[in-house]
């Protein structure tokens, strides 16, 4: 349980040297802000106690792990730091240390993937602040390197679909953007892209 109450949210899972990890925002009610956790999913469903593995002094959630070249890394949202933070794992799963800002915006809930040779990045922006999120996509031949904006974006300007909902998944040759829709209220219902 998360600790003086609260609750887990965001919840992202990756395989790694045989086990299963569960990556997670947890909130407390006496902090008042996210934090990141982690847990070992064991093979009966039952999860560890969960470790705190990432805190900064504002809100962060929304973990989106993911391999890139045999590393673990990590997109977080930080929208309280006005940047979009990429981590590493330094010694995986507990210790994690930034890698660079890749983008300079507000932006919620940001969600990496790599296809055909390239690094993709789905960006709900919520710039100028209080407005509603534009789903801009950008992409990079190097994670590290610099990201181009895709000429196409904004993907979305529509609050039921532009605000990112867990990692891509790729099916039968298919890609598909799992989404929140956010009217008439915040994680009001999941749809899929």
């Amino acid at each position: 349980m998360p600790r003086q109450g609260g609750y887990f949210a965001d919840p992202f899972l990756i395989h790694r040297n045989g086990h299963l990890w569960l990556f997670c925002e947890e909130v407390s009610d006496s902090e008042g802000k996210g934090a990141l956790c982690c847990m070992e999913v064991h093979a009966d469903g039952q999860l560890s106690e969960p470790v705190r593995v990432l805190t900064r002094p504002y809100h962060i959630s929304y973990p989106a792990v993911f391999e890139s070249e045999g590393d673990v890394f990590m997109i977080p949202e930080t929208v309280g730091s006005g940047k979009v933070e990429l981590y590493h794992a330094v010694n995986f799963p507990h210790s994690w240390v930034k890698v660079r800002d890749l983008l300079s915006l507000r932006a919620a809930d940001c969600t990496p993937f790599f296809h055909e040779g390239r690094h993709w990045l789905f960006v709900p922006a919520i710039d100028p602040a209080g407005s509603s999120y534009q789903l801009l996509l950008f992409h990079s031949t190097r994670l590290d390197g610099d990201w181009v904006l895709h000429p196409s974006s904004p993907v979305s300007l529509d609050v039921r679909y532009a605000r990112g909902a867990g990692a891509i998944v790729f099916r039968d040759g298919k890609m598909f953007r799992p989404s929140q829709d956010c009217a008439p209220y915040y994680g009001h219902q999941l749809n899929f892209h």
